[in-house]
């Protein structure tokens, strides 16, 4: 398994009211009109290692997560230059299985490896989620 900057399941810090905050917490309408507000039109730029759609899906949000990808752009396999982490890999971190879906029939890369070479359904099997393993195998 790859070292992370956090551990599953634990609340990253992030400043009240910050893109990457209002992302997680799935005010995708918040997120837009602060991104129109401080000039941040780029949602593919990270901030603090993190993209706006990897700490929606880092927060199970759903909605957030579509909107993110068909209405603002975001780009569903663009990954983290530390690890090669992307936004279904961080769901399936998290155990959420409703995101994973979402992002995977938005199209993110079920094959996507990271720096350490695992995938998506490594990374499920390795924590015995077998319902995200199967999930993944079903949109593969």
């Amino acid at each position: 398994m790859p070292e992370l900057r956090y551990a599953p399941g634990a609340a990253l810090a992030a400043a009240p009211g910050s893109l990457i905050d209002l992302a997680e917490k799935g005010l995708y309408e918040e997120l837009v009109q602060a991104m129109a507000t401080d000039g941040s039109t780029q949602v593919n730029t990270p901030v603090e290692d993190w993209t706006p759609l990897q700490r929606a899906a880092y927060g199970g949000q759903v909605l957030t997560c579509m909107n993110l990808v068909k209405q603002s752009g975001a780009k569903v396999d663009l990954a983290r230059a530390f690890d090669g982490c992307t936004a279904l890999i961080i769901a399936v971190y998290e155990g959420h299985i409703d995101t994973t879906g979402t992002l995977a029939m938005l199209g993110a890369n079920l094959n996507h490896r990271m720096t350490d070479r695992t995938t998506p359904i490594s990374v499920a099997a390795g924590q015995g989620r077998h319902e995200l393993v199967q999930a993944l195998q079903e949109y593969g």
